[in-house]
């Protein structure tokens, strides 16, 4: 019996979006199932050998209460000549039985016994265990004893092609299901840098609005690449040791657009959205200026608009100024927060060939959502390429004190006072905490010319940063002030709590819309020096109106549980003003089948290397287990795929049949690569391996794949459920 088993390393996941996406999910994995037994059945009954059983799923046990069976080990199933088919109640892979072969260890004796020529008397009787160990083979097989339609009856040549041809036909379905989706077209996320991610390696480097055009010398311009499945997983395989050199071209208007740049990065673990312990540089995909899906935040500045706006208008201009990216957009919202803008809006014909429509409208500023907490400030921990605080004489380790002889208080608030129009981006005098060499602290002064700000405020990995200077500081959850009258102060909050965590109370109607999905969830745990009051304090700008929050703070040793209702500021503004645009999207379209097909191969091969390359690094520990997905893994991002359309799901199809022919070709017993083993050593020493030994063998790598798949599974079911 030969089997296909399905188990893939999978690094993102999604939500099942749609009844047709699931439908197409199901399809697809079947048919990447469908073709690898096809392979091993077409080339068995070439050779001659007797197919039992073709399945899809394994038929291996009824599901019964008492003795009456309420659903059949076998779902479907019928004969057609002397093949049974069928689809089994597992559905984990898919099976062939062939006369005389059988990945059941405690099976071998008995199909050895049943693939004896039924002309010849047997020679020898098999004991009550099912295993005849006098006789177990040590030499020739007489071929001439078994059955000429068995398997084991077959030459080692023609049984290493019935074994090999699950994987080859995977390979070459592999390489049609690229092509058809590269023929027919791709959507896909382009390998171009939004914005980084404060503190990240590529916040260090000032990456920002640059398209990737080669990743340590490899070209990425000249086939299919994307930002998430390629350029992010060669960054997590590099690992956070080795740099990547980066040629990089720059998208900014304002900064030399087109200048083609080479950056050496070295990734670091932290920054990475699925785990800390995967190597990322840290940024975001770029981003359009059209509205997508849930765009317009509730009594955000948006829903305020004059005439108001709706999904799907995309923003060409602000202010008078063009924009023609999310960063553009950034750049003038983060130097006007507080001004209510002009923008100039292009919306799409409500009928399908009717032309889109431009329009004015008046978007007010968007009001903070304030606490009235301000947590103590950390010391600088990153300083920016060409910034401000490179020339300056600031330093890593350095603790911001004032800015101009005024207590900096808040640390969310930096940007704003950097921001005071009556600086005009004038030098600044800012005072420093510095530990001299003998670690004792003295105060230094150092005068800085911050810059207009290109993004409004963010927050990363344990640090939050300030564009205007080029820094990025660490912060605690240690309350230093707590402002008089404020929501927090009639909480019960006082200075010194310890922010432990933090629970939005929404109402019934916000649990509802998939807009307060990131506030719509369990406690949130803060680490002792990190960024999570930050993270609780930007969320809180998303929730109007503003909702109550659940916060756990310890004081003098005891934990107390605190509630506190922000409210509206008038005089804070934020610079995001409350919409979601959608992410940047090309297609790639292959001009003929010929290139269609050449592109598959390349992607075909590309997909093998990648998964090549992550079982290696999870067999050195470089790459976590727990980053394995299961069957709910795969099912769940085919379906996310499908729902990106059909072309999307082949591609997926794509690497799962590279993926599904490495691991099936792993020299593990009861799997296609342990098969070739044994017949390896049986081709190289004119006999097969000795029973006792390929029994034992089997029933290792049987316990291997099992325990695999519950591991698998149980990772599934913590992922999905918890």
């Amino acid at each position: 019996m030969d089997f296909c088993l399905i188990a893939a390393a999978a690094f993102s996941w999604t939500s099942l979006s749609s009844w047709w996406a699931i439908a197409q999910m199901a399809l697809g994995l079947g048919a990447v199932i469908f073709v690898h037994e096809l392979g091993h059945f077409l080339v068995a009954k070439a050779c001659g050998v007797k197919c039992e059983k073709f399945y899809l799923g394994f038929d291996a046990f009824d599901i019964k209460i008492g003795r009456q069976v309420i659903i059949p080990r076998s779902l479907l199933k019928w004969k057609w000549g002397e093949t049974q088919y069928g689809i089994g109640i597992l559905p984990l892979g898919g099976y062939v039985k062939m006369l005389g072969q059988d990945d059941n260890p405690s099976n071998i004796s008995n199909e050895n016994t049943r693939s004896q020529n039924p002309h010849h008397e047997a020679t020898h009787e098999v004991s009550a265990a099912g295993l005849d160990l006098e006789s177990t083979a040590v030499g020739p097989i007489d071929r001439s004893k078994l059955d000429p339609r068995s398997y084991q009856a077959k030459t080692v040549a023609q049984r290493m092609a019935i074994i090999s041809a699950g994987v080859v036909m995977n390979l070459i379905f592999s390489v049609i299901f690229a092509a058809i989706a590269f023929r027919n077209g791709v959507n896909y996320v382009p390998a171009i840098v939004g914005q980084p991610t404060a503190g990240g390696p590529a916040y260090v480097a000032d990456l920002h609005n640059v398209e990737i055009l080669k990743v340590n010398d490899v070209s990425t311009t000249d086939r299919y690449y994307t930002f998430d499945q390629h350029f992010a997983m060669d960054v997590v395989l590099n690992g956070p040791t080795r740099p990547m050199k980066l040629e990089l071209r720059s998208l900014d208007d304002n900064s030399s657009p087109g200048k083609t740049i080479v950056k050496e990065i070295i990734p670091a673990l932290g920054f990475h959205s699925i785990g800390n312990d995967l190597a990322a540089i840290g940024i975001s995909p770029a981003m359009t200026t059209t509205l997508g899906e849930n765009a317009i935040l509730p009594e955000q500045a948006i829903a305020r608009a004059n005439p108001p706006m709706r999904n799907k208008d995309k923003i060409v201009a602000i202010d008078g100024t063009p924009v023609n990216s999310l960063f553009e957009m950034k750049r003038i919202l983060a130097s006007n927060p507080e001004r209510e803008l002009k923008f100039v809006v292009e919306r799409p014909g409500d009928k399908k060939d009717a032309p889109a429509v431009r329009f004015e409208t008046i978007v007010p500023p968007n009001p903070m959502v304030e606490f009235g907490i301000a947590v103590e400030i950390g010391p600088i921990r990153y300083i920016q390429e060409a910034s401000p605080a490179v020339n300056s004489e600031l330093r890593v380790g350095d603790v911001l004190q004032s800015i101009d002889g005024q207590p900096i208080g808040d640390p969310t608030t930096l940007q704003d006072q950097l921001l005071d129009p009556a600086r005009n981006q004038r030098p600044v005098k800012l005072s420093v905490k510095r530990f001299g060499p003998q670690n004792d602290p003295i105060v230094v002064d150092v005068i800085i010319t911050p810059r207009m700000p290109r993004f409004g405020h963010s927050s990363g990995k344990m640090s939050v940063a300030i564009d205007s200077l080029g820094i990025a500081f660490g912060v605690t959850n240690k309350i230093a002030i707590v402002q008089p009258s404020s929501p927090a102060e009639k909480a019960g909050f006082q200075s010194g709590d310890l922010l432990v965590s933090a629970e939005f109370l929404l109402n019934d109607e916000m649990k509802k819309n998939p807009v307060f999905m990131a506030a719509n969830k369990e406690v949130t745990v803060f680490e002792n020096d990190g960024i999570g009051w930050i993270d609780t304090y930007e969320m809180a700008q998303s929730v109007r109106p503003p909702q109550p929050v659940r916060v756990k703070v310890s004081r003098d040793g005891k934990e107390l549980i605190l509630t506190v209702t922000p409210e509206i500021s008038a005089v804070r503004f934020s610079a995001h003003r409350g919409m979601r645009p959608n992410l940047l999207e090309r297609t790639y379209v292959a001009g003929s089948w010929w290139e269609a097909i050449k592109l598959g191969f390349v992607q075909t091969r590309r997909d093998l290397g990648t998964v090549f390359k992550t079982l290696t690094k999870l067999i050195s520990g470089e790459v976590a287990v727990k980053h394995l997905g299961g069957p709910g893994t795969i099912a769940a991002v085919a379906t996310g795929e499908a729902s990106q359309g059909s072309a999307r799901l082949l591609l997926f199809l794509t690497m799962l049949g590279a993926n599904l022919a490495i691991l099936n070709f792993l020299p593990i017993p009861i799997l296609d690569g342990g098969h070739m083993m044994f017949l390896a050593y049986e081709g190289i020493f004119r006999r097969p391996v000795n029973e006792r030994v390929q029994i034992i063998l089997s029933f290792l790598g049987l316990f291997f794949i099992v325990g695999l798949m519950v591991l698998a599974i149980s990772l599934d079911i913590s992922r999905f459920l918890f």
